[in-house]
Protein backbone atom coordinates (compact mmCIF):
# COMPACT_ATOMS: atom_id res chain seq x y z
CA UNK A 1 0.00 0.00 0.00
CA UNK A 2 2.88 2.20 0.58
CA UNK A 3 4.48 1.52 -2.39
CA UNK A 4 0.94 2.62 -4.61
CA UNK A 5 1.28 5.58 -2.20
CA UNK A 6 4.21 6.75 -3.12
CA UNK A 7 3.77 6.02 -6.76
CA UNK A 8 0.09 7.64 -6.85
CA UNK A 9 1.93 10.53 -5.76
CA UNK A 10 4.73 10.41 -8.36
CA UNK A 11 2.21 10.72 -10.88
CA UNK A 12 0.35 13.52 -9.63
CA UNK A 13 3.40 15.43 -9.51
CA UNK A 14 4.60 13.79 -13.00
CA UNK A 15 1.14 14.65 -15.06
CA UNK A 16 -0.47 17.64 -13.31
CA UNK A 17 1.96 19.58 -10.93
CA UNK A 18 3.77 22.41 -12.27
CA UNK A 19 1.69 22.28 -15.83
CA UNK A 20 0.27 25.51 -17.58
CA UNK A 21 -1.26 26.18 -20.40
CA UNK A 22 1.92 27.56 -21.97
CA UNK A 23 3.16 24.12 -21.20
CA UNK A 24 0.49 22.32 -22.50
CA UNK A 25 0.90 24.13 -25.95
CA UNK A 26 4.57 23.40 -25.94
CA UNK A 27 3.64 19.84 -25.82
CA UNK A 28 1.02 20.12 -28.68
CA UNK A 29 3.49 22.19 -30.56
CA UNK A 30 5.91 19.06 -30.32
CA UNK A 31 3.44 16.69 -30.45
CA UNK A 32 3.04 18.42 -34.03
CA UNK A 33 6.53 18.17 -35.44
CA UNK A 34 6.61 14.42 -34.30
CA UNK A 35 3.42 14.01 -36.52
CA UNK A 36 4.87 16.00 -39.77
CA UNK A 37 8.04 14.00 -39.10
CA UNK A 38 6.17 10.81 -39.14
CA UNK A 39 4.35 11.65 -42.07
CA UNK A 40 1.09 10.87 -40.20
CA UNK A 41 -1.07 12.26 -37.90
CA UNK A 42 -0.86 9.25 -35.01
CA UNK A 43 1.96 10.50 -32.72
CA UNK A 44 1.30 7.37 -30.06
CA UNK A 45 4.92 6.34 -29.56
CA UNK A 46 7.47 7.32 -26.48
CA UNK A 47 10.13 7.36 -28.79
CA UNK A 48 8.77 9.84 -30.89
CA UNK A 49 8.37 12.34 -28.09
CA UNK A 50 11.84 11.26 -26.54
CA UNK A 51 13.58 11.81 -30.05
CA UNK A 52 12.61 15.38 -30.11
CA UNK A 53 13.03 16.07 -26.86
CA UNK A 54 16.77 14.63 -26.93
CA UNK A 55 18.02 18.06 -28.06
CA UNK A 56 16.86 19.38 -24.82
CA UNK A 57 16.29 16.78 -22.49
CA UNK A 58 12.91 18.72 -20.80
CA UNK A 59 10.00 20.72 -22.36
CA UNK A 60 10.31 23.79 -20.62
CA UNK A 61 10.55 22.51 -17.06
CA UNK A 62 9.11 18.76 -17.20
CA UNK A 63 11.65 15.84 -17.97
CA UNK A 64 10.88 12.90 -20.38
CA UNK A 65 8.84 11.26 -17.47
CA UNK A 66 6.84 14.44 -17.06
CA UNK A 67 6.11 14.59 -20.68
CA UNK A 68 5.51 11.29 -20.99
CA UNK A 69 2.95 11.32 -18.57
CA UNK A 70 1.00 14.07 -19.68
CA UNK A 71 1.33 12.99 -23.01
CA UNK A 72 -0.83 9.66 -21.71
CA UNK A 73 -3.42 11.70 -19.71
CA UNK A 74 -4.34 14.31 -22.68
CA UNK A 75 -4.36 10.39 -24.78
CA UNK A 76 -6.83 9.27 -22.58
CA UNK A 77 -8.58 12.80 -22.56
CA UNK A 78 -8.82 12.19 -26.00
CA UNK A 79 -10.11 8.89 -25.93
CA UNK A 80 -12.58 9.89 -24.18
CA UNK A 81 -13.49 13.08 -25.96
CA UNK A 82 -13.62 10.77 -28.98
CA UNK A 83 -15.76 7.75 -27.88
CA UNK A 84 -18.26 9.71 -25.37
CA UNK A 85 -18.48 13.04 -26.45
CA UNK A 86 -18.15 13.80 -30.25
CA UNK A 87 -21.24 11.13 -30.92
CA UNK A 88 -23.74 13.36 -28.81
CA UNK A 89 -22.65 16.58 -29.65
CA UNK A 90 -24.93 18.55 -31.70
CA UNK A 91 -21.86 20.82 -33.79
CA UNK A 92 -24.50 23.28 -34.74
CA UNK A 93 -25.56 24.20 -30.77
CA UNK A 94 -22.21 23.80 -28.98
CA UNK A 95 -22.80 26.88 -26.45
CA UNK A 96 -26.21 25.80 -25.80
CA UNK A 97 -25.36 22.01 -24.39
CA UNK A 98 -23.81 20.71 -21.67
CA UNK A 99 -21.42 18.26 -23.43
CA UNK A 100 -20.85 21.19 -26.07
CA UNK A 101 -19.56 23.62 -23.43
CA UNK A 102 -17.23 21.02 -22.38
CA UNK A 103 -15.85 20.47 -25.93
CA UNK A 104 -15.26 23.89 -26.21
CA UNK A 105 -13.89 24.34 -22.55
CA UNK A 106 -11.58 21.32 -22.94
CA UNK A 107 -10.38 22.26 -26.35
CA UNK A 108 -6.86 23.40 -25.64
CA UNK A 109 -5.86 19.44 -24.10
CA UNK A 110 -7.39 18.44 -27.71
CA UNK A 111 -4.10 16.51 -29.44
CA UNK A 112 -3.15 16.96 -33.02
CA UNK A 113 -4.82 13.67 -34.43
CA UNK A 114 -8.28 14.90 -32.91
CA UNK A 115 -7.95 18.08 -33.87
CA UNK A 116 -6.94 17.26 -37.50
CA UNK A 117 -9.30 14.66 -38.26
CA UNK A 118 -12.33 13.22 -36.36
CA UNK A 119 -13.33 16.12 -35.07
CA UNK A 120 -12.93 18.44 -38.51
CA UNK A 121 -14.80 15.76 -40.08
CA UNK A 122 -17.36 15.78 -37.08
CA UNK A 123 -17.74 19.29 -37.45
CA UNK A 124 -17.90 19.36 -41.68
CA UNK A 125 -20.94 16.53 -41.11
CA UNK A 126 -22.87 18.60 -38.71
CA UNK A 127 -22.51 22.48 -39.29
CA UNK A 128 -22.98 24.26 -42.44
CA UNK A 129 -20.95 27.79 -43.47
CA UNK A 130 -24.15 29.89 -41.66
CA UNK A 131 -23.73 27.65 -38.51
CA UNK A 132 -22.03 28.12 -35.57
CA UNK A 133 -18.08 26.43 -36.02
CA UNK A 134 -15.71 25.20 -33.47
CA UNK A 135 -12.45 27.64 -33.66
CA UNK A 136 -9.58 25.11 -32.50
CA UNK A 137 -7.03 27.37 -33.08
Amino acid sequence: EEHLSEAWAEFQRLGFERWNQDDDEALMQLLQRAAEGNNSSQTSKLSELLALLSESEALGKHDARGVHVRYSLLKALNSLVTADVLPFVDMQQLRKSPLGRLLLGCRQFLLPELRDSDLREAVARATTSTEEALHLD
